[in-house]
Parts: structure tokens; C-alpha cells; sequence
């Protein structure tokens, strides 16, 4: 049976658009936290903000309008496509699957704010058709013409994980020929300050997008193998949640914590107990902020680099140290009503 693989990817991040930026952004260590410019705001709390002001000068004239939450997701899974290296295939035969926490925030502040001031009858229609939870993935579908299944999950920090899951199912049972997992997140004013007032530092925004599909003689790009996947709801002890989703995940890879040489996620470390207190655990969190359901998507795009480079950027790790090869990374992520999800990637 063929194994799944991850053929393309598209990243979107307050330390560099695109694979290159980041990886160089990565390698000097650099820091997308600053101080907020996109709104006014009195709070200094440092955000890692998109601050590319070419980001849609290759986007349909028709999607320029729209939330900045569909626009860091069409720029992300272009990347991945064009970054395949193969006709797309679109259609019927390509899956699309978003994850987000918030979606189109600033766009259900103003449709709701002149609904209120103005009445019905002025209340403008873009704001309100871009509003909706599942905008995002409909916008990239017509976009790119995909005419598969697309679905939109929403969520916490996992979320982009059972994104990515999804989306492998998919592509394994034959349903479609490959699918696209993508999460976005856009920073809004009155979210970043009740975010910043409740204790939360370095929020952020951004977009990450992999193409999956089963490995084949015409594939031309192979980053990694997704060998394991699984997530966990366990309410009552959210480490369970979490603790179970990996075990499960290495199982069906056929491994042991032993055979994982990186542990990418934001969870603490103190959750990570059944791994080596040598193995790397590694996070962008310090380097990008927190864009919710979009940073587990990040950690799936630099395990992909970094599997495919054979090596971690050192300004990643955050404990431990890479000693050897890479061979298997695992990406992690768990939430505080006890969901818990990883994800196991493979050296092709």
C-alpha cells in the first residue's frame, strides 16, 4: 500500500512568507514579536504580526476584499501548490480542509456594528459573507477550483492537527487523489485585547498549508511520510487526552518514544514525561507568537523542512539537543478541555 506523503508546503508567518524566508528567519534566529501596528492600541504587549504588504499582488482581483484571514489561507495553499511541482489537479479530485479558532473577526465587527447603528438595510453583505466560520476554505475552493470534499474544523491548538488527519484519511482511502490541510488565523482589535488583558502574551496571525497525497513513481517533491496519526477527547484529565493521542500515534507508525529524535509542540515539557529528557523538544512560539490552531500547522511544515534537511534549526529547540539524524519527528498539541492530538513524520 502506498504511504502518505507530504508533497508541498506554503507558510505564511510573521518571520517570513514563504519556505525560504522562514528558513532563513530560522536559521539567523530571528524574532517576528513587535509591538502592534495593524490597530491602535495602548497595550504594549508585542504581537507577530503580518507586515508584507505584497501578500495578494498575485491574488484574482475578486478575492482582494476579502478577511485577512482568506487571504493568508490563499497565499499559503498557493505556495503549496505551486511548491509540488506537478500540475494541480483541482476538481473533484482534491480535498481541501481548513482549521481555525476565530475566522474572519474584523468582518463580524463590521457587519454587526453597521447592523446595529444603521439598521438592516445598510448592513453591507461583504462583510457578512465573509463572516462566517467556513468563508476561508469556501473562498480557496473557489479560488482554485476545488470541487472536492472541503471542510472547515474549529478549534484550539489541535485544531490543525485533526485538519491534517482529515485530510489524510482522505487521500488514504482513495476518496480523492490529494488534499490540502491549511489553518489561518488574523490578529483583530478587540480579540488581541481581551487576549492581552487576560495574562496572554505574543499573539499572532498567519497561515500554514500542506499538500498531501499517496507517494507514487511521479511524485517529484517528497518532504516526509505521515506515518501516525491520532487525537484524544478525555475531558475529566486533559494530559490523558494528550498522553493517549501520542501512544496511539506511535503505534500506528510502529515506533517507541525512543525512535523520535524532535518533539515540536507549545505544551510544556512537564507533559512530555514519557520521552528522554535528550530528546529536542521544539517550538516557534518564542519566534512567531501564538496564532492559535495555526501553529500546530507551522511545526508540521518545519518538521517537513527539516526532515527533508536532515537537521533542526538551533534557534528552535527550546530543551534537549539534536544528536543525530533525523529519522521521526512528532508534532503535538493538546487543550485545556482535554483534547490531545499528534501527528508522527517520517524521513521519505
Amino acid at each position: 500500500m502506498s504511504r502518505l506523503t507530504i508533497t508541498g508546503i506554503g507558510s505564511v508567518t510573521p518571520i517570513g512568507i514563504g519556505k525560504e524566508e522562514l528558513r532563513q528567519s530560522l536559521d539567523e534566529g530571528a524574532s517576528g514579536l513587535a509591538r502592534i501596528r495593524k490597530f491602535p492600541s495602548p497595550l504594549k504587549t508585542p504581537s507577530g504580526e503580518i507586515r508584507d504588504p505584497g501578500l495578494d499582488k498575485n491574488m484574482a482581483a475578486r478575492f482582494r476584499r476579502v478577511a485577512a484571514v482568506s487571504k493568508y489561507a490563499l497565499s499559503a495553499v498557493d505556495m503549496a501548490i505551486k511548491d509540488r511541482g506537478l500540475p494541480f489537479p483541482g476538481g473533484n479530485e482534491t480535498a481541501l480542509v481548513m482549521g481555525l479558532t476565530h475566522g474572519a473577526l474584523t468582518y463580524t465587527e463590521a457587519f454587526h456594528g453597521s447592523l446595529l447603528r444603521e439598521e438592516r438595510g445598510s448592513a453591507s453583505p461583504l462583510f457578512f459573507s465573509d463572516s462566517v466560520l467556513n468563508a476561508p476554505a469556501g473562498n480557496v475552493s473557489i479560488c482554485y477550483g476545488i470541487r472536492g470534499p472541503v471542510h472547515t474544523l474549529v478549534g484550539g491548538p489541535a485544531t490543525s492537527l485533526k485538519a491534517l488527519m482529515l485530510s489524510m484519511r482522505m487521500a488514504n482511502s482513495g476518496e480523492v487523489a490529494g488534499a490540502i490541510a491549511v489553518s489561518s488565523e488574523e490578529l483583530n482589535e478587540l480579540s488581541f485585547s481581551c487576549y492581552s488583558r487576560l495574562g496572554m502574551t505574543a499573539i499572532s496571525e498567519g497561515a500554514g498549508a500542506v499538500f498531501i497525497e499517496k507517494d507514487g513513481p511521479e511524485t517529484t517533491s517528497r518532504y516526509c511520510y505521515l506515518s501516525g496519526a491520532a487525537s484524544r477527547c478525555c475531558p475529566s484529565d486533559p494530559a490523558e487526552a494528550l498522553q493517549g493521542a501520542i501512544q496511539q500515534s506511535l503505534d500506528e507508525a510502529g515506533l517507541t518514544t525512543r525512535d523520535i529524535d524532535a518533539v515540536m509542540t507549545d505544551t510544556l515539557p512537564q507533559a512530555l514525561t514519557r520521552f528522554s529528557n535528550a530528546t529536542p523538544i521544539v517550538t516557534l512560539a518564542h519566534l512567531t507568537g501564538s496564532a492559535f490552531s495555526v501553529n500546530a500547522m507551522w511545526h508540521i511544515i518545519l518538521a517537513s523542512m527539516s526532515l527533508q534537511g536532515g537537521a533542526l534549526p538551533l534557534s528552535v529547540i527550546v530543551a534537549g539537543r539534536q544528536t543525530g539524524d533525523l529519522r521521526h519527528i512528532m508534532v503535538c498539541a493538546s487543550e485545556s478541555d482535554g483534547v490531545g492530538a499528534a501527528v508522527v513524520l517520517s524521513k521519505t
